[in-house]
């Protein structure tokens, strides 16, 4: 990037137009469901209209003003209402790409921020150019500090992400409310909310733990320990969340055990590298199942 260059990339003209149609005519088919249903009152059918109206706004305007901006001093990401974050090339400490997403570790900001190049042209323009820029900023002093690092090392899994939490917490307030009103038995919300907890626990388990690389084998420690030598390794997968989330580092051996890793770790960029470098395979790319098993390791 030239010393006086600046480049900004938004939602494409054409994609905002489309949406704002979609948007408007999904409220026209909801005011007119509404205005035809008898059973809805008036003053009712005006409030769901109206809250269905305020997050349509809140989507169109969040989708317009979106932009980010890379300068020689480094990042600016804008949303609505002012709201940005901005950050210089030497901030950034850990960069995980992939064809659909872009992942960066700020020093200072606890997590990741994420840009996600999502389906249906729903993606900053021209979105595999933003990432070829900022990894050509970034990475050539992110390899510097990567190839420094020395087997054995320890990784320690994030935990659940703050959008898990989030989700999980939502979805039990949806469970709570719909059992309730469609049989308002405590038995039958309990019963609602135990459909829930595989899926919690699966979370949970996966994204708790820790990583040990050494010179010979990959090991997962979290409870139950998998031990992977590298020579037995098949497939090096990273996987791209299908809707949410930051996705998985998924390694397959020969007989069949695998490791999952948390794309969510503040060292994934640096997990991929050494990764990399060390199995006798290529990265593959895919998407994370929509839904998955319980109970997959």
């Amino acid at each position: 990037m030239p010393a006086t260059a600046s480049r900004t990339f938004t939602y494409s003209p054409t994609l905002r137009l489309l949406t704002a149609l979609r948007l408007v005519a999904l409220l026209a088919l909801v005011g007119a469901a509404l205005a035809w249903d008898e059973r809805v009152s008036t003053r009712d059918a005006i409030l769901i209209w109206s809250g269905l109206a305020l997050v349509a706004s809140w989507l169109y305007l969040e989708l317009h003003a979106t932009r980010v901006t890379l300068d020689t001093n480094g990042v600016a990401i804008y949303g609505w209402l002012g709201r940005w974050r901005r950050f210089r090339w030497a901030d950034i400490q850990d960069l995980d790409c992939s064809p659909r997403v872009i992942s960066i570790a700020v020093r200072g900001r606890k997590g990741r921020m994420q840009l996600l190049k999502g389906a249906r042209g729903y993606s900053l323009e021209s979105f595999d150019e933003l990432q070829g820029a900022i990894a050509e900023r970034a990475m050539p002093h992110l390899l510097e500090v990567w190839n420094r690092i020395a087997l054995p090392v320890i990784y320690r899994y994030p935990g659940l992400t703050r959008g898990a939490i989030v989700g999980y917490l939502a979805s039990l307030l949806f469970v709570i409310s719909y059992a309730a009103l469609l049989i308002p038995h405590p038995l039958f919300v309990m019963a609602s909310l135990g459909l829930l907890s595989p899926f919690f626990f699966r979370d949970w388990r996966r994204a708790h733990g820790a990583l040990r690389l050494t010179p010979d084998d990959v090991e997962r420690i979290n409870g139950k320990r998998v031990l992977i030598s590298w020579k037995s390794v098949t497939e090096l997968i990273i996987l791209d969340p299908t809707v949410g989330g930051y996705g998985w580092i998924l390694l397959l051996s020969d007989d069949g055990r695998q490791i999952r890793i948390p794309r969510s770790s503040r060292e994934c960029g640096a997990i991929r590298h050494l990764l990399s470098q060390t199995v006798g395979v290529g990265e593959d790319y895919d998407q994370e199942p929509a839904g998955p098993p319980p109970f997959a390791p």
